[in-house]
This record gives structure tokens, sequence and C-alpha cells, in this order.
């Protein structure tokens, strides 16, 4: 499976390789792979990897992170595209189990510039099996076993305000995140096996749309 995906991959995925790691010359490079080869979709991961070619005052820092960001922005714009940028929350307190946008670490302009903000988190075994109410039975409230792997919550979005939560789930058999047995068992582009696909009713092709990916 992974040498048929690293085939379907080859002229729609760019890996970064470059030494440096100055902002300028990820985004040049990012800019000649859509401009050369079409990558439509940009992941850069993560902000406090780049070198901001910034002095060491915290001024400066949240300045040059202001200007990185709105320099995405305009190039997304520009060439119609979409760019994810990775950033790690500031430290939050012992007892703060979700994340709000003003966790982000750094300038708040990378919030405030951002159509999305999304935050990732990875739920735990001890989340996953609950808390028992021992007096009352069943669970205690708020603390009812999590029946998926990942939560993704929307934080914030411009088009449409629209915000929530999407629970997705893993499987390490497939290394494959799903929210529904649709997705668990797709027949993705690469896969040219013609064996029908277990456990599934109607196993359907995932029609390949053409988006090329930049990595940095």
């Amino acid at each position: 499976a992974k040498a048929e995906i690293n085939k379907w991959y080859d002229g729609r995925v760019w890996i970064y390789d470059n030494i440096s790691n100055k902002a300028k010359d990820i985004i040049d490079t990012g800019i000649n792979v859509t401009r050369k080869y079409g990558a439509k979709i940009w992941v850069i991961d993560n902000l406090m990897m780049l070198d901001l070619e910034n002095d060491e005052s915290d001024t400066n820092v949240l300045q040059k992170q202001k200007e990185f960001m709105s320099d995405l922005v305009r190039i997304a714009h520009t060439y119609n595209i979409l760019i994810v940028l990775v950033i790690h929350p500031r430290k939050v307190s012992v007892n703060q189990s979700d994340l709000i946008a003003d966790d982000v670490a750094g300038s708040g302009n990378l919030v405030n510039l951002s159509q999305y903000v999304l935050s990732v988190k990875r739920v735990s075994e001890k989340e996953k099996q609950g808390v028992e109410d021992k007096v009352h039975g069943g669970y205690k409230k708020g603390f009812e076993p999590v029946p998926y792997d990942v939560g993704v919550d929307v934080l914030k979005n411009r088009y449409t305000g629209r915000l929530g939560t999407a629970p997705i789930s893993f499987e390490y058999s497939s290394y494959r995140f799903y929210s529904n047995d649709e997705e668990r068992y797709r027949r993705y582009k690469w896969n040219k096996s013609t064996e029908p696909v277990k456990n599934l009713r109607k196993a359907k092709v995932q029609d390949d749309t053409g988006d090329k990916f930049f990595i940095g």
C-alpha cells in the first residue's frame, strides 16, 4: 500500500528539503511550485521553526509574525490556494482541557488575519474510558467516555461563521482518519485493487480533485 501511495504522490506532493529555514526562502519555493506545478495547498509546519529574520526584542518578533501572516494571506488570495500554517499553543492552565483562539502562541494578528482557526486535540485513553459515577451509576456528567480519537474544533470561520467540533477516529492498520464508515472504507485513487473492500456494502472510489501539495 505504501508503495502504491508513494507512486500516486509522485507529481502531486512536494516536500521542502532545502537547508534554509528562512520564511522568505520557503515562501519563494512555495510560489515557484505553485506556478510551475499547480500546487493548490501549502502546509507549513510549524511557525516556531521558521526564521523570520527578526532581532531578539519581543516587539520585533510580533511584528515579523504579523508581516509573515500578511504575506501568506496575500499569496493565498493572489494564487487562489489554501495555506495551512501550524502554530503550537501557548502554555495553558493545568485544568484547561479545550483551547480557544487566544491560546495561539505569538502575535494576536496570527488569529486576526486568518480566515480559519482550527484546534486539533488528541483524546487521551483516560478520556476514552470516562469517569464512573460510583454513587449514582453510569458516568459523571461531563466525563462520559469519548468515542473518538481526535477532536478538531473550528474556533474561527470568517466565511460562514459556523463553529463546532468534528470528531475523528484513527485506524492504525490503514493509517486513516475517518468520521464515518464510508470514509473508513473508501477506496482512494491510489488503490488500483479490484478486490472487494471488507465490511463495506458500497465501496466508492474517491474522485481525484487534482489538488497538489507543497509541504514546508
